[in-house]
This record gives structure tokens, sequence and C-alpha cells, in this order.
């Protein structure tokens, strides 16, 4: 499967993520109703004017297209049709999350309905795992196969910058600290500086 993302993140607070995919596959959606044209090119942005720093839309994208590309049981499409996203997109992450979660029950995906709702509840507990969802969002759009997790509730920003760092070291995507800090700098959540 090829991916082709396109990140852009300008200064009047816009973010937009766009995403192809070339392949649809996926035998937990009938065939005969796989909304594969709706899934093959789809555009979503986000506008937070209440955020100047962009954090929020940050975020926003991130638990999105996570959740939709899962490396847990293989490429998970849910965006169909009749999930309808106004432009401009106002949201907070729990409302994002709550679409998400009625469209996996809508498809009887059940496992990965689980998988958002216990990623949800990690959020609401500590900002950081935004960050861990963001790492793992890079780690899917780059093609790989794994997932970082952790089950650290309370934890020094640096250690956990740490942590991530390490595994997309190990995984050839980062070549230094100074690329993951340049990277996640650009989206505003990186604590450490190069």
């Amino acid at each position: 499967m090829r991916k082709e993302i396109s990140i852009t993140s300008p200064d009047n607070y816009l973010a937009t993520i766009q995403f192809r995919l070339d392949e649809i596959t996926n035998s937990n959606i009938d065939q005969e109703d796989s909304h594969e044209e709706t899934l093959r090119y789809h555009t979503l942005t986000w506008v937070n004017a209440a955020s100047p720093n962009g954090k929020k839309i940050a975020f926003i994208a991130p638990v999105f297209l996570v959740r939709c590309l899962s490396p847990v049981t293989g490429p998970a499409y849910v965006l169909p049709p009749s999930c309808e996203l106004p432009e401009p997109f106002t949201t907070d992450i729990p409302s994002l999350c709550h679409i998400l979660l009625n469209e996996l029950q809508r498809l009887g995906m059940m496992k990965r309905y689980e998988e958002l709702k216990n990623t949800l509840e990690l959020i609401k507990q500590n900002w950081l795992k935004e960050k861990l969802v963001l790492a793992n969002w890079y780690l899917l759009m780059s093609g790989g196969n794994y997932w970082i997790y952790s089950d650290q509730s309370t934890c020094d920003d640096n250690v956990l910058d740490s942590e991530i760092t390490s595994c997309l070291q190990a995984h050839g995507h980062l070549h230094s600290e100074i690329d993951a800090c340049v990277f996640f700098s650009h989206f505003g959540c990186w604590s450490t500086t190069p």
C-alpha cells in the first residue's frame, strides 16, 4: 500500500492533512458497501482560532488518522460518507473521538472501538498522551507496523520525549534527537530544543 501525506500548518491556524489510499482492503466492511471512493481521496481541515499556537490543531489530526489506520490488526478504514465534517471544522479531541466511536460501532469494529475508547481515556488523564498519539501517527504514516505503548499516566515530559525518540530511531525514521525536535516542534508539542 502506498500512502501520500501532505501536511501544512500556516500562521492562520489552518491545518490541512490530505491522505491518499491507493488500495482499500478491509474484510470487516461489506464489500458491497466499502465506501472505497470516499476513502480513496479525502481531505480533512481543522480551524481553531482559539489556539494561536496550533496545539489543538496538531493533536486533533493525529488522533483521527491514527485510529483510521491502526497497525494492531491491519488497515481499518473508518471514514464513510455518513461521517460529514463541516469546514471550517472546530472541535476538541473528545468530540472528534465521539464521531469515530459511533462509526466504529456502526461498522461492528468493536476491537478498534475499545482501542479508541482506551486512547481517549489516556488523553484525558494527561496531555502527554497526545504527544504519544502524534508519535504513533507519524510511525503509521511512515509505513510502520508497530506501536509505542506507555502506561505512565504521569511522567516527566523529557522522559516521554526520550522514549518516543528512541522508538523512532530504532525503526530508522529519525537519525538523531535533533530530527525529532524539529519534527515535533512543527506541531508545537516538543519540550526539548535542538
